[in-house]
């Protein structure tokens, strides 16, 4: 079976993930979906530039990487890191058919109606609800910002 992991984290490639989540997941490529990014050159190239070196770093929009993760990126193996900035970009690839097996959540920093769901990690409702739909559909949501930290399943803080 394929295990499928995404991260949720607002800021896309940034120290922790460079330092801890490429390191722990032994990635080679980074994958970046958010439509916003995306669209921008310049957060692309900036995204590109934060790798580590030796890791390659994609940006695609929602819509460009539902077929992607649908064959090269369900290949186990395929090393790659893939990050999400919204739950709902997660919610839209789960609901195209994407074989999301587990969603980490990380950065998801306070602005507009969200709330504090978890140390620093806020969400608003409709977030919530989209997590509490992924638990419904049998995939696994949990908390865990650095690796070193014990996962928390995020319906028990919901």
């Amino acid at each position: 079976m394929v295990v499928m992991k995404l991260r949720i984290d607002d800021r896309l490639i940034h120290g922790q993930v460079v330092t801890s989540w490429v390191a722990q997941t032994g990635a080679k490529r980074i994958v970046c979906v958010d439509d916003e990014t995306a669209a921008s050159p310049m957060m692309k190239k900036l995204n590109e530039r934060l790798a580590p070196a030796g890791t390659t770093v994609n940006v695609y929009s929602v819509a460009e990487a539902i077929p992607l993760m649908k064959e090269y990126y369900a290949d186990e193996k395929n090393k790659y890191l893939v990050l999400v900035r919204i739950p709902k970009a997660v919610m839209e690839m789960v609901d195209a058919g994407v074989p999301v097996t587990e969603v980490i959540v990380g950065g998801m920093g306070k602005r507009g109606t969200r709330t504090k769901l978890f140390r620093n990690i806020t969400a608003d409702e409709e977030e919530r609800e989209i997590f509490r739909k992924l638990d419904g559909m049998g995939i696994k949501t949990y908390m865990h910002i650095i690796p070193s930290d014990k996962p928390i399943d995020v319906m028990t803080l919901i």
